[in-house]
């Protein structure tokens, strides 16, 4: 998955420059520098300008898109990698020491930062796209309107894995002012 991503950014970096020299000769031939490689008409030449430019910030939207699913998949990756090691603690069932119980809150903190970063990417890039809609359709839909769904399933989410570990055995050491879920 990561090579794909890494080969679509590759192939959204040629796009863009492509595009990006298409725009110069283009803005060469409005400024009437370049009349000898175009033969339309002002007005055919900016409505290609504008074509230009509406792509390339399509581009660019689906380049921030493509490096948000990479990150995303860099968190998934520590994420598993810590969730297979905090198991591993777990199913020794030996007397623990502080030390071991310290490590292992420390495993679940961070595994708790990583699903709020996850959410965060995902929050950014609904954002992203319901700004990309607005500005096809010309309107902005209200704040309250927008949907918090991906908030819900993470409380759900952290709120499942705490039930899970304390179904373990594993007993929780906090208290609840480290969990300001909403």
């Amino acid at each position: 998955m990561a090579q794909e991503i890494q080969r679509k950014l590759e192939e959204t970096e040629v796009k863009t420059r492509e595009l990006e020299e298409r725009g110069v000769s283009v803005e060469k031939a409005l400024r009437g520098e370049d009349s000898n490689r175009y033969s339309k008409e002002e007005p055919e030449l900016l409505q290609e300008w504008f074509d230009l430019m509406r792509d390339r910030t399509e581009l660019r939207r689906y380049e921030r898109e493509l490096m948000v699913r990479a990150q995303e998949l860099e968190l998934e990756d520590r994420h598993a990698r810590l969730q297979h090691e905090l198991r591993e603690r777990l199913e020794n069932d030996d007397q623990k020491t502080e030390e071991e119980v310290e490590i292992e809150g420390s495993i679940i903190n961070e595994m708790m930062e990583i699903v709020a970063k996850r959410d965060s990417l995902i929050a950014l890039l609904e954002e992203d796209r319901l700004r990309c809609l607005t500005r096809r359709r010309g309107s902005a839909p209200h704040p309250t309107n927008q949907p918090r769904e991906h908030l819900k399933i993470s409380i759900v989410a952290c709120l499942l894995l705490l039930i899970s570990y304390v179904s373990w055995g594993f007993v929780l050491h906090w208290g609840l002012s480290n969990f300001d879920l909403l």
